[in-house]
């Protein structure tokens, strides 16, 4: 590298123009640039569905030939009557809907029933009995 000078120049100015984080007029959870390149509507021949399944664990490989050699299985680690896997699980299902860059369509998750359920019978979320909770609710 060989050095040319000293090139100085002028320091930003504080009232520089530049496009605003935010608009106040739709609130400041809707940031101007994503709202200008954000499009509501996904085309029905380009959405997917996706199946969330809990206390399963799945094979780490599959064989290109062949059956499988271990198949889908319970996770023995798994206790759905821990308040927090249950928090966890309503998570999963809550999420999505509130971030609008992943474009959700449509949600079914038995666990937002569930927990509607429960606080309709004036039970706490997560459930303290849920096996007993479970099976009351399957049954409703």
């Amino acid at each position: 590298w060989k050095e040319m000078g000293t090139l100085n120049l002028p320091a930003a100015a504080a009232s520089t123009r530049r496009l605003a984080a935010t608009s106040t007029e739709f609130g400041p959870e809707f940031p101007l640039a994503r709202r200008l390149s954000f499009d509501p509507v996904v085309p029905e021949h380009k959405q997917i569905g996706i199946t969330v399944v809990f206390g399963i664990v799945a094979p780490t490989s599959t064989p290109l030939v062949g059956p499988i050699e271990t198949p889908w299985r319970f996770d023995p680690t798994f206790q759905p009557q821990d308040p927090w896997a249950q928090r966890a699980m309503f998570s999963i299902c809550s999420e999505p809907e509130s971030r609008d860059e992943l474009r959700v369509v449509q949600t079914k998750c038995w666990l937002k029933k569930f927990r509607t359920w429960l606080i309709a019978g004036e039970k706490l979320f997560p459930s303290r009995d849920f096996d007993n909770d479970l099976v009351s609710f399957y049954y409703s």
